[in-house]
């Protein structure tokens, strides 16, 4: 059993490939969470209700005139701190997943939903703290720091609180991220058939981003009611002037109903498709670049 065990870890978990895929993903999600934190700041205000107007530009503007251009970046340091782990734990899950998955659309689509499940562990506290502290516009708030949230959530809600959401995060990114792997995948061959003779290796980092944008677009759009509510539940009480406090995905989804009609469903579209796709469309991009490049294949 040890041997067997040994021999598991030394394929699976320490393998030159394995390395590679953790660590190219963990820093190709860091560079594209910080390229992109200003925007998704302002679809976390957008979904909180915290900025009037429901467009990108706008809240952009209106956030760097009246807090600074530094605020933009509120919330993060919890980003820096845990996207890391958590992009590795992402790719090196979706990679091993589709091993153990046919090599069609339904296995891309499990593998990512897959990876996101495993990788939620890390990425539901940073959401929690991130978000909690990307919607506070006083001076006076316990979460200004990274330290100063992550204790008054502690005190405030137990450990647990680090983990709330999670059902409705779940429910967010589980399909988010099925539905982009499986487009990502699909335009991928689709692009190599069409440019390079079927061979996905020699693609360049401009198609894997053309694709990422694609797919994540495509994907963060169909999901935003699930978003609308994980952001709501995460942020409950954080802040004055934020909706009434819901319970569930379902109760929230009724109260956006009631309060502000259908059309509150697709209050956060432009803003979660800004936010998403160009960090997806990076990230992936970035990813299948240093991949190449570390195993020794030339992208195009």
């Amino acid at each position: 059993n040890a041997e067997y065990m040994g021999h598991f870890l030394s394929v699976y978990f320490f393998s030159p490939t394995t390395m590679v895929d953790m660590w190219a993903g963990a820093l190709a999600g860091l560079v594209a969470a910080a390229v992109v934190h200003p925007v998704d700041t302002v679809k976390t205000r957008i979904l909180a209700k915290t900025l009037p107007d429901g467009r990108v530009g706008r809240g952009l503007q209106r956030v760097a005139r009246q807090e600074g251009a530094q605020a933009l970046y509120k919330g993060f340091p919890a980003v820096a701190l845990l996207t890391t782990p958590a992009n590795a734990l992402y790719f090196y899950s979706y990679e091993y997943a589709k091993t153990r998955l046919p090599d069609a659309p339904v296995g891309h689509l499990l593998a990512g939903c897959a990876a996101n499940l495993v990788a939620l562990l890390i990425w539901v506290p940073q959401d929690v703290l991130k978000e909690r502290q990307q919607i506070q516009v006083g001076r006076e708030s316990p979460y200004r720091s990274l330290a100063g949230a992550l204790r008054h959530v502690l005190a405030t809600a137990g450990p647990a609180g680090l983990w709330r959401g999670t059902a409705a995060s779940a429910l967010t990114y589980t399909p988010l991220c099925g539905l982009y792997f499986m487009l990502y995948e699909d335009y991928k061959r689709r692009c190599a058939n069409l440019l390079q003779g079927g061979d996905v290796a020699q693609l360049s980092g401009v198609h894997h981003f053309i694709g990422g944008l694609y797919a994540a677009g495509v994907a963060a759009a169909l999901t935003v009611p699930f978003d609308l509510a994980k952001t709501r539940l995460q942020v409950q009480g954080s802040a004055p002037g934020l909706p009434p406090p819901v319970s569930s995905v379902w109760s929230c989804w009724r109260t956006v109903y009631r309060d502000e009609g259908i059309g509150g469903f697709a209050r956060g579209i432009p803003s979660r498709v800004a936010a998403i796709a160009p960090m997806f469309a990076l990230t992936t991009a970035l990813w299948e670049t240093a991949r190449c490049i570390i195993l020794g294949m030339t992208p195009a």
